[in-house]
């Protein structure tokens, strides 16, 4: 055999093996293709039907707390309404109900208030209400005559269950006259100020728990208020004029600068400097009169510019001032409030709390709602 012969079959055996490795190739892209278009279809179907699944789930959650909210919200109402009409109404229609019984029940009607609605309702008048009714009804209602006093085994049936307890004391059956007039003072004095810590004591569990709900979010400045340094001649709650002045050196906290994130730009945070002021007081109330002031914000000054630098307030703050349903508007990101940590004849202590707008005002639980959706929406079937 010649080698052009050889040449040629060499050459037909390898165009032969080329062939058969295109084949090969062609069949395995062919299955290749197949396989990967199954996997597509199959990965498909399982990320819509996670993504349905998630979305339900969703609606489901989203039905839950509607449904929820709804059920409470009527039981609450049904609730308010009992205890608020029974709160007003019998003050006309209970004419013959003893003062300190009234005080009594009172005080019991706001402790389920204040326990279920604290949260989206300002409950400062019904503590003021009582507190006046504290402050001036049992003074007035059991104040003892010497008439009385002669014969006090005929006292009135509301004086006479006031002192039950302290008419078969010993010490007072004992006593003269006049000891028996300070005895009775003294126990009407102390019964006053067992209702008035009984109220404020409510107050403050309503504090503690909306201080809880701030916890990680609110910013604190604590000032102290020296009350030697104060005027404490006008009541509270009554509008200052001109005529009404103080001499008084007062305490002055400032300036003190906060900041906070800023929840609606990520990353960003917005800072305020507050300065507080106080030179009148109300002891026997447990009252201080405040001037807060803060900076105005560049955007601020410039939407307005004949009103000055700064932002300034002045109230009155007691153990009846909650952080949550009553501060003041800085912005729709920024509120502030100020309440009234305790107070003593010498000193009175103060906080002012600087915290995200979301998290006041009257509508109940709704960081705790946008919370829940949060991380639902975060679920990884629809991130993916």
């Amino acid at each position: 055999m010649s080698e052009h012969d050889n040449n040629d079959e060499y050459d037909d055996h390898s165009d032969s093996e080329k062939r058969d490795v295109w084949f090969k190739l062609r069949a395995i892209g062919g299955v290749s293709t197949a396989v990967v278009a199954a996997l597509i279809g199959v990965l498909g179907s399982i990320f819509l039907h996670s993504q349905q699944e998630a979305t339900n789930k969703i609606h489901l959650y989203t039905q839950l707390m509607s449904e929820q909210e709804k059920a409470e919200n009527a039981v609450r109402k049904d609730m308010f309404t009992t205890i608020l009409t029974s709160f007003l109404d019998r003050e006309e229609s209970t004419n013959s109900e003893c003062t300190v019984d009234k005080i009594s029940r009172q005080l019991l009607e706001l402790d389920m208030i204040s326990r279920n609605f604290h949260e989206t309702m300002d409950l400062r008048p019904l503590f003021l209400h009582v507190l006046l009714n504290i402050v001036k009804g049992i003074p007035r209602k059991y104040s003892i005559t010497e008439e009385e006093l002669e014969s006090l085994d005929k006292l009135s049936s509301c004086k006479h269950k006031m002192l039950h307890n302290l008419l078969k004391k010993d010490e007072f059956k004992k006593a003269n006259q006049e000891k028996k007039k300070e005895l009775i003072k003294d126990y009407i004095s102390k019964v006053k100020n067992r209702k008035k810590i009984k109220l404020v004591n409510i107050a403050r569990r309503i504090t503690r728990k909306q201080l809880e709900s701030l916890s990680h979010v609110e910013k604190r400045m604590r000032f102290t208020i020296d009350l030697t340094k104060t005027c404490d001649d006008i009541p509270p709650y009554r509008i200052l004029s001109e005529k009404d002045t103080c001499s008084e050196e007062g305490s002055e906290k400032g300036p003190t600068k906060l900041t906070l994130i800023n929840d609606k730009k990520k990353g960003k945070t917005i800072a305020r400097t507050f300065r507080i002021f106080s030179n009148r007081s109300y002891k026997d109330w447990n009252v201080i009169r405040l001037k807060v002031s803060t900076n105005k914000l560049k955007s601020e000054i410039e939407a307005d510019r004949d009103g000055g630098e700064n932002n300034t307030s002045e109230f009155w703050i007691s153990f009846f001032d909650f952080p949550l349903v009553d501060n003041t508007f800085l912005s729709i990101d920024e509120r502030y409030a100020v309440i009234l940590d305790s107070i003593n004849d010498e000193e009175a202590k103060v906080s002012l709390l600087y915290f995200p707008a979301s998290y006041a005002g009257f509508k109940e639980k709704s960081y705790y709602q946008h919370r829940i959706i949060n991380t639902l929406l975060m679920d990884r079937a629809l991130t993916n």
